[in-house]
């Protein structure tokens, strides 16, 4: 049965999920969590979460899927020992340092491999699977066969099914760390996709401000029976920054097409777009055309159209109405300005009314230079009746099925039972009396026995096994309380956290100092042959560069470049690329046991970090490890599938090659330029407006026996000559930036 999986960011937007239906919720603690912005929960709250969940036979999921610095690894640790204890059903990781620990330490400790891992090839599928995965969170853009594919390797499966998209492959996104100093690794994303960008072609804006590279949002249910046929086992929903309400309605739809209750669906979808839609697009799951992902309208709430401004006048509209309206609906008017108001007052014929109906024509008043909306769409941004509903239904309380038994004959005790699925507690009470003509009949007793007040039960079926008996309600009331605190005792049991001593391995390592370049030309490969640099490239070379996003599955090269973790088949170096998102040392052990004889580290750590996770490493190994650090690059922000340069021209097929002819940049509200660059297989990748470079710092780099590498992208040969004079002379060039080598990002 696939599970609704529904997102929580506080206990109220929780219960919500489970009564919408929602089988389970993915939660954050108040560290460690992708959603830093969410309320989250204490370790109090989840464990109280947990123990409701587990009453009404529901899951819980929690998040603890940032990247971790080597000065919080352990913390991240302890936590994960909690949640444990209080039979979690699952960790969902980002970190492969952690959940290479943590298989080591609490291999019963179910993890979950967050979307934040991009998992995309089965090679990598593969790997992770070895890891210790027992379910992985595929990326957005993978296809509904690919996740066949994943499921057929005997692990469980999860895919997004509803809510916003991140336009990169997920833990792929550098640009609000590089741009904000808040890293979307670490939780602290600042959207920079929401924001208005031009597209500039060969030094010329082509666009006005637009939303470029913002995404619409994600909406599978015309496509649940593929989904159900599929075996997937979760469908997750996005959104834990969202209201209790929209989490509530989105579970409750998903549940409905499930269940294969279709009489729903139509109503279902218009409470969707009622209650939040930045346009609603299938998804590469079912293959969407890159060129339809984007919204570069608005990144804010579409709403619904009401209606349209048919006339205004000093500070009154009139808006003739397409859909029933209510007072205090929260309203916008369609236009670049986007201006809002929760409606105060409206009025009928100059009488003001609660509501109005569809064909009627109402009028506002109280808004300033109200000639400028006319002719303007009406779009209603808040149906505060659909909210006043849900609200009213969120007050009633959720409860789990239980049967009952109740024996009561004179001369032994009474004897109350009940069964929780394979579950069963007794409570015994005193020898009843014998019944007289004044006394309770059986239904007494069973109205009584089956009052569950605020515990979280309800009474289904009953067995009344009861004799000429006379049994006090105080009694009842005592049995029947005493039997209801036993079941939720165990359903709350708790376990002892005795973590296996994690063992240092030896591995087989590099620690080769050279010049290292990554080139993506040949120019560029002709150029640094003189300066004596080894080089790895995408195309044709003896060290070969993976393309960041591949779906190879044939990875035999003698010396690889990888952006991901794969399992070693050869004889040759594997190393793993600065996208690989090592930022501790037990991530080093995880690359190092699977063959990878070299990590390029995080673009993220700062100096203090690297320093830091460098000692850790020797002093657990008694050697230092191989490690390198980017040294001069403009690096990717991001890589996304959706192309903002084939949305503008409308394309209507899958590949346009514009980006291989043209030269492509984005320009934000500042100026800065963002380079586009398409890889051979379509992805588009965002580039640093202006390239790190630590050239001053190559004596301290290598001191600390750091390999530095260079980072070819889009130079040409002049460059590549100008960057390589400025790496020996150890001189920084100028218009560079440091990165984060010596501020760590939040």
């Amino acid at each position: 049965m696939t599970e609704v999986l529904a997102p929580a960011g506080n206990l109220a937007s929780a219960y919500a999920a489970f009564k919408g239906g929602a089988d389970a919720i993915y939660i954050g603690g108040k560290s460690f969590s992708a959603r830093a912005g969410a309320a989250n929960f204490s370790n109090d709250e989840i464990r109280e979460i947990v123990f409701f969940a587990h009453s009404i036979r529901r899951k819980v999921y929690v998040t603890l899927n940032t990247l971790l610095f080597q000065d919080e690894f352990m913390e991240a640790v302890e936590f994960a020992g909690f949640l444990y204890s209080i039979n979690i059903d699952g960790v969902i990781i980002q970190d492969l340092g952690l959940a290479h620990y943590l298989h080591k330490t609490l291999p019963d400790l179910p993890l979950n491999a967050s979307t934040q891992l991009s998992c995309h090839n089965l090679k990598q599928a593969k790997a992770l699977i070895k890891v210790g995965f027992k379910r992985i969170v595929l990326a957005r853009e993978t296809t509904l066969d690919f996740a066949k594919q994943v499921k057929a390797l005997g692990v469980e499966v999860e895919i997004f099914a509803h809510g916003a998209l991140c336009v990169s492959y997920s833990g792929n996104c550098l640009m609000s760390s590089f741009i904000g100093d808040r890293s979307g690794n670490r939780g602290r994303c600042a959207q920079p996709c929401r924001m208005n960008y031009e597209i500039i072609e060969n030094g010329k804006s082509i666009s006005n401000p637009s939303f470029a590279i913002s995404t619409k949002d994600l909406m599978t249910l015309d496509y649940i029976k593929e989904i159900r046929k599929a075996k997937i086992d979760s469908i997750k929903i996005e959104g834990r920054l969202k209201s209790e309400e929209y989490i509530y309605l989105v579970s409750r739809a998903y549940k409905h097409a499930l269940r294969n209750e279709e009489e729903y669906l139509s109503n279902d979808k218009e409470d969707l777009i009622k209650i939040f839609n930045r346009k609603f697009t299938k998804g590469y799951l079912f293959d969407e055309s890159p060129f339809k992902l984007l919204n570069t309208e608005t990144s804010s709430h579409q709403g619904e159209v009401i209606g349209m401004v048919v006339d205004a006048y000093k500070n009154r509209v009139a808006i003739k109405l397409s859909k029933d309206v209510s007072r205090l609906d929260g309203i916008r008017f369609n236009s670049k300005e986007q201006f809002g108001l929760s409606i105060e007052k409206m009025f009928l014929n100059r009488n003001p009314v609660e509501e109005a109906k569809k064909g009627q024509t109402i009028e506002l008043s109280g808004i300033n230079n109200a000639e400028r909306l006319k002719g303007l769409e009406v779009i209603r941004t808040k149906d505060v009746k659909l909210v006043n509903g849900i609200q009213d239904e969120l007050k009633e309380p959720l409860k789990s099925i239980v049967n009952i038994k109740f024996k009561a004959h004179k001369d032994e005790p009474i004897k109350l039972t009940i069964i929780y699925g394979d579950i069963e507690v007794e409570a015994y009470g005193p020898v009843p009396f014998e019944k007289t003509s004044s006394n309770y009949l059986v239904d007494k007793f069973e109205s009584q026995l089956c009052k569950t007040g605020n515990y979280p039960f309800e009474v289904f079926r009953r067995s009344m096994d009861v004799g000429d008996v006379f049994i006090q309600i105080s009694e009842l009331n005592k049995i029947r309380n005493e039997a209801f605190d036993k079941l939720l005792n165990v359903l709350r049991t708790t376990k002892e956290c005795n973590p296996i001593l994690y063992e240092n391995k030896d591995y087989k390592l590099t620690n080769n100092l050279g010049y290292k370049a990554i080139v993506e030309t040949q120019e560029q490969e002709n150029a640094i042959n003189q300066f004596g640099v080894l080089s790895y490239a995408y195309f044709d070379n003896e060290f070969k560069n993976e393309l960041r996003i591949s779906n190879e599955n044939d990875f035999k090269h003698t010396n690889e470049l990888m952006h991901f973790i794969i399992e070693k088949e050869n004889e040759g170096d594997l190393i793993a690329s600065p996208y690989c998102n090592i930022t501790n040392s037990y991530a080093l052990d995880c690359f190092y046991e699977f063959g990878f004889t070299e990590c390029v580290l995080s673009l993220e750590l700062d100096d203090k970090s690297i320093q830091s996770m460098i000692s850790d490493f020797e002093k657990r190994h008694q050697y230092k490890p191989s490690v390198g650090i980017v040294t001069y690059g403009k690096v990717d922000t991001m890589i996304m599938k959706s192309c903002p340069v084939g949305t503008l021209y409308n394309n209507k097929g899958t590949h346009c090659n514009r980006c291989h002819k043209n030269k492509y940049e984005l320009e934000d509200r500042i100026g800065a330029r963002y380079r586009l660059i398409g890889d051979p297989n379509c992805n588009t990748r965002v580039l640093l407006d202006k390239p790190i470079c630590l050239f001053n710092k190559l004596d301290e780099i290598e001191n600390n026996n750091i390999v530095p590498y260079i980072l070819f992208t889009d130079e040409n040969e002049s460059k590549v000559n100008d960057v390589m004079n400025s790496y020996f002379d150890r001189k920084n060039m100028q218009n560079t930036t440091k990165g984060h080598y010596l501020r760590r990002p939040q």
